[in-house]
């Protein structure tokens, strides 16, 4: 089975068009492998089968002041009790620089990511999975960091202050997860595990002499996750999540979903979350999304989400140097077609301006 699926985002003040588009194509999907040995008969010959899968999609982000873009392309085997995966992700951002601070000029900034990632995973018995990652990838994560590390190259070429090293970004990640049907059919348990290690641009102070900031970063990632099948039309996932990042406090989750089917033709899935990290930042989020089946091609959508926190800590700035806090909503409506082998879903949102930008 091949999947092509191509997502952009357009933005038109203060509403944005997003627009996707989806093709599934008829492939190779069953293959069989045959093994005998010499001479054994036809009937005891011993058939191995697997499925093979290709995934492509695309995503874009593109407003007056950034472009961002997205592509993927994932291929992978899926035998009775044994899967693995092969991926590469290439990111593009494109972004105006612009700065408050009197010695930055308004500049423009490109650059790429690219992204290797590998899963393997293992029924190793009828209720119990076993899944690992492992990935790699070179290249700024985001087009903030890229922005942070541009900042910190202009006013470090200044002749009266130090100099700012030339940065390669890099990093890669190591997981695993454990997944357990508690239930029969209806309760599932997850537990997953994972090691980050990342290059990134430091945070400098600016003297004669440049002093700069961690540029390794060590993360452990702790998840445990509870899906439930509450009744015929009722599916919920609760999440629990632990970070302990190098010289910062450790950050605490917490987020939930539901899923409800209000009637034959109505659906509505809702979302929140909760994070907090000492010293002082604090994030939650609440969002909901309802859907209506007009016929078996055509659904139409209303979607709202609010968000609030209290300064984001990044692992590039000392805890003083955070952004303020972000108060933001956006709400839309969505209507999607779905073929046989295709989808089409356009989008119309309305997103608020920052109550306290940064």
């Amino acid at each position: 089975m091949m999947t092509l699926r191509l997502v952009c985002f357009f933005s038109l003040g203060s509403l944005g068009l997003f627009v996707s588009l989806g093709l599934s194509l008829d492939a190779a999907e069953i293959e069989s492998v045959t093994i005998r040995e010499k001479g054994e008969p036809e009937s005891e010959v011993d058939r191995s089968t697997f499925e093979q899968t290709i995934d492509v999609n695309g995503e874009g982000l593109f407003t007056r002041d950034f472009q961002v873009s997205q592509w993927a392309i994932q291929y992978g085997h899926e035998y009775e009790a044994f899967a693995w995966d092969l991926g590469l992700t290439y990111n593009t951002y494109d972004i105006d620089l612009r700065s408050p601070d009197p010695f930055f000029e308004r500049a423009s900034a490109s650059s790429d990511r690219v992204l290797v990632q590998a899963n393997v995973t293992r029924q190793i018995y009828e209720k119990l999975s076993w899944q690992g990652v492992a990935g790699y990838y070179d290249g700024f994560q985001n087009f903030r960091s890229l922005w942070l590390h541009d900042y910190y190259k202009q006013i470090g070429d200044l002749p009266f202050f130090g100099s700012y090293p030339d940065i390669s970004p890099r990093g890669y990640q190591l997981g695993t997860q454990f997944r357990w049907e508690y239930l029969p059919a209806t309760g599932y348990l997850e537990v997953n595990f994972g090691y980050y290690k990342d290059w990134i641009a430091p945070s400098a102070e600016f003297e004669r002499v440049t002093v700069l900031g961690r540029s390794v970063i060590d993360s452990f990632a702790y998840r445990l996750a509870s899906e439930n099948i509450l009744s015929s039309r009722v599916r919920s996932l609760l999440e629990l999540q632990l970070t302990d990042t190098a010289a910062r406090e450790k950050r605490y989750g917490l987020q939930h979903s539901l899923n409800v089917a209000l009637g034959e033709t109505w659906v509505l899935r809702t979302q929140g979350g909760w994070v907090t990290e000492d010293p002082q930042f604090e994030a939650y989020f609440v969002g909901a999304t309802i859907e209506h089946e007009l016929s078996p091609s055509w659904l139409v959508s209303c979607f709202g989400r609010y968000y609030n926190d209290t300064g984001e800590i990044q692992n590039s700035l000392p805890s003083s140097n955070a952004p303020p806090g972000l108060d933001s909503y956006q709400v839309g409506m969505g209507l999607r077609w779905v073929g046989e082998r295709s989808s089409v879903k356009l989008s119309l949102i309305h997103i608020s301006e920052p109550t306290r930008p940064y």
